[in-house]
Formats: structure tokens, sequence, C-alpha cells
């Protein structure tokens, strides 16, 4: 048993009888998966080499009973892919495995803390039960891994439902809807960044994770394991426009969710996610895949409704003794209070209020001050009868409805608020219109139709022209509003109806 690290790494994985023995062990481990496979494991040793690959085996020249693949940052350890790799472990025989993983874990737990997302369900734990000064270090959390089985007449008859029919029917009311699978590397490529741009939107206002476009290798990860032949890949189609999209990772006959899912938030209303899971698990038994693994995390949502089955996986984490015992006392303090307090999950579309507050009453009088700059009415002096232009001496772009723009907004420490007021805005039918300055976004103008449910319960009496955002460098607003007005065949009455007293989310001077 030897701790590879570093330049020792890089050298052992040239060794052609070293890979073919990680294959042969890939193929007889009850537990592998497909971030397990070296194609999945060495990419990401390509293409993220500032972190440092460290790989624990028993290879001895000409057979192998164990790796375990890992990455170091400080002294933690982790699993190569991070959370792109859903399932971390390593490989092993039944025979070998008790052996291998305590003689693995006794060689790092001295000198290192380690972290496995979620260990593939079938891992055996019992190693566990026979080592009790190891047991000291881990904690184990269970999870429930729930699983859609690709029965075609099952999925087809929920298709076939008085809600999704009409969902499907209003959508193909707007056009030709169609359900294509991606095969070619190149076609991958080309759709790749739409399939980014809705997942960092939504994620971004979720979670305030902007993971793709804050470490653009990750991008280049998915295009490389695409080529070789890891990825599932699918999308669902309005005319030309991708409203909804999948891309999993394959093992044997099982696509994993992990990957990126998207949905375009202007069909939300729809459902065009769940309609492409629906439509995708048809197709998956169409191509003999039988399973659909909807991944731990998250069950109480769609995916419970989804699966079929539930299989049961363990995230594992290696510490000092004392660690672990603060993490099993938190845990249970955690799990006490959730019991107590019930489990109510926020619907994404309402996590605007939770930033915001109630828009009742004065915007000033917020408990949310600082996000809050009021403006005098009299800079905005507009003449909509006086035909206009953007002056090209600003250099002033703008563009209607490109989710791409919402994505560099600057301010960092609201950029979650913002998109997240964003993504409740185009769900519930507003349009908007980003204003550039070369690539900075320094204005969002929305147009609120008549009948739009605001966050209070309320509905607007008539259409509506709003700024979430405006940068003061933005000289001449009232410019950029006219040729918007213009350009798109607004009423130019919209302007008097303007909200002008504040704006969420300025650039303060």
């Amino acid at each position: 048993m030897k701790i590879h690290k570093g330049k020792d790494v890089l050298e052992i994985i040239k060794q052609p009888s070293f890979l073919q023995s990680w294959d042969r062990l890939a193929r007889q481990c009850p537990w592998a998966t497909v971030f397990q496979q070296k194609e999945f494991v060495l990419t990401w040793y390509e293409l993220f080499d500032d972190q440092t690959p460290i790989i624990i085996t028993d290879w001895n020249g000409d057979s192998m009973t164990g790796i375990f693949p890992l990455i170091q940052t400080a002294d933690q350890l982790s699993y190569p892919g991070n959370n792109l790799a859903e399932y971390q472990a390593w490989l092993s025989t039944k025979e070998n495995n008790t052996s291998f993983i305590k003689g693995a874990l006794d060689l790092i737990r001295n000198d290192y803390s380690l972290h496995l997302k979620y260990l593939p369900s079938e891992s055996p734990l019992d190693w566990l039960d026979d080592h009790s000064r190891l047991k000291k270090h881990i904690f184990l959390k269970e999870y429930a891994q729930p699983i859609m089985e690709c029965n075609e007449e099952r999925l087809d008859i929920e298709l076939k439902k008085k809600n999704k029919k009409e969902k499907i029917n209003r959508l193909k009311r707007q056009g030709e809807l169609s359900f294509q699978r991606i095969t070619s590397p190149t076609d991958f490529t080309d759709i790749l960044p739409q399939l980014i741009e809705q997942n960092e939107f939504r994620k971004g206002a979720i979670y305030g994770k902007l993971a793709f476009l804050d470490d653009h290798r990750r991008v280049d990860f998915l295009d490389k394991v695409f080529e070789k032949g890891l990825l599932h890949a699918s999308i669902l189609k309005l005319n030309n426009e991708i409203i909804a999209s999948n891309v999993g990772f394959i093992t044997g006959n099982t696509v994993h969710l992990q990957g990126l899912n998207t949905h375009s938030p202007f069909y939300a209303k729809h459902s065009p996610g769940i309609l492409h899971f629906l439509m995708l698990g048809i197709d998956l038994k169409k191509d003999n895949f039988d399973y659909f693994d909807l991944t731990p995390g998250g069950i109480d949502g769609y995916k419970s409704k989804l699966a079929t089955s539930y299989y049961s996986t363990h995230e594992l984490q290696m510490d000092s003794v004392f660690e672990t015992k603060k993490k099993q006392v938190k845990d249970s303090i955690k799990s006490t209070a959730k019991n107590l307090i019930g489990k109510k999950p926020k619907k994404p579309t309402l996590l605007s209020t939770l930033f915001f507050g109630s828009n009742k009453g004065n915007p000033s009088e917020s408990q949310h001050k600082a996000i809050y700059f009021n403006l005098k009415g009299d800079q905005f002096n507009i003449k909509t009868n006086q035909t206009s232009v953007v002056e090209s001496k600003s250099n002033y772009t703008y563009h209607k409805n490109n989710i791409a723009d919402l994505l560099i907004f600057p301010l960092e420490e609201q950029k979650i608020a913002f998109l997240s007021d964003a993504m409740y805005r185009i769900e519930n039918g507003q349009h908007f219109y980003a204003v550039k300055s070369a690539q900075l976004l320094i204005a969002t103008l929305w147009f609120i139709p008549t009948g739009t449910k605001e966050m209070n319960g309320n509905k607007r009496e008539q259409d509506n022209l709003e700024f979430s955002y405006l940068s003061p460098s933005l000289e001449s607003p009232q410019e950029i509003i006219n040729t918007i007005i213009q350009d798109e065949h607004l009423s130019p009455s919209l302007v008097s109806s303007m909200d002008i007293s504040y704006f969420k989310f300025p650039i303060l001077e």
C-alpha cells in the first residue's frame, strides 16, 4: 500500500499496465460507477492541475486489488470532480475491500481530513464495525437515493394525464415541440453555452452559485468527457429554442441526473423540465437504459413524484476524534430541529420574498434599506414624442430577454438577490431589457404586463416599466428608455407609470 502524490501520480498514470489494472478493477468492483473510471478521474487531473492529485493503491507493477484517487487542498482530501462526481469512492473487490480501505484510511487519517460526498449505494460499510479505532474518526450520514425506472408504458400514461397534456398542447400551440438526444460532440459543444446559461441562472438565483462561470474548466471538463462517451445529453426544443435539457453521466444501464439539468425560466409555467424528464425516461428505455438515477438531495420536490424506488447512500467524513464528535452532535441537533419544525420546502419562485420582504408600503421603509437607492424624479424628464436614439458616443446597447446579460450583474454581494428577483419576474411573465456598455451591465429595465402577479399577491392593473437596477454611469437613462419604447413598439404612456422612486440594485457612487 502506497500513497502516490503530485509528480508521482503523473508518472504512474503514464504506465499502460497501471491503467489496464485500473480498468480491470473497475469492471470487477460491484460498487463502481462512472465516477471511478480512469477517464473521469484523469480528465479532472489534467484540467485542474492546481489541485494536487493523490492515488492510494497497492499496485505492484503487475496486479491491483484497490485504488483510491483523491485530490488535496491544504490538509483536506476530497474526490476528483468535486460536486460533479456524484458518487465518490475507492475501487476494490469484495474479497479485498476490508483490508484495502482500512489500510488506505490508516495511511492518511493522522495527516489529512477526508470528505466523500456520497458513497455508491452498494459500497460495503461492514469494515467499520471491525475497526473501532478508525470508526471514532468517521462520520457517516445516510441519504435516500431516488430512482426512476424507465418504464415506457407508465411514463407514457403520466404524459397523457390532463395537467401534463394541457401543458404540452399549450407549448405546441406556440410552435414545434421536439425531444432530441445529442450524440455528436460538435453539436454538444454548440449547445453547451446555452445550457450553462440556464443552469447558472437558476443555480445562482436559488443557491448563489455560479460554478461554471466562476471556473470555465468545468465547461471544458464536460466537453472532454462527452467526447469520451461518459455523458448522455438530451434537449427539449420549441422551434429552435432549447427550453429544457439534461446532461447526465452514464453507468452501465443507468443515467445519472448529475451533470446539468436546465429549463428556460420563460416557459416555467409549462413545467418543461418535468415534461423533459418523462420524455427522457421513454427515450432511455428505447436506448436500452433501465434506470434514471435522480440522485440524493432535494427528494421532497419533483424527484419524489418521478421516483419508483429508493436506494440508500451515505456521506462520509473522516477527521480527528474531536471534530468527528462535533459533527455528530451538530447533525443530531439539526435533525431534532428539523423534526420539530417540519419539512416545508421553499418554492424557488418565492425566494425573492425572503430577500426583499413584502412590497407593501414605501420601499424605503423596508427592513432591507441597504439595497434601495433613491433618485430624484426630475432626473427622468422624458419626452416621449421626441425621436431619440442612443448616443453613439456612449456605446450603449441593449438586448431583450438575454439571460447571459443578467449573469454579469456587477454587485457580487447582491448577485443572488438580483438573480432571484429576476427569476421571479420572468416566471411571472415579465420581460426585461438589459442595457450594457461594452461588456458591463449598467441597467435592467422590466416590462410588466397588466395582470402580472406581484410578490404581495396583488396584480398589476396596467402595463408598467420598472428598473430593478440602474448604474449612475448611464448618463441619459431617458434616451435608452425612449429607444426601447420606439424599437419595441411599446406605448409611450408607459413612461408616466414608471416606478422611478427607487431601484433595488444600484451601484452606489
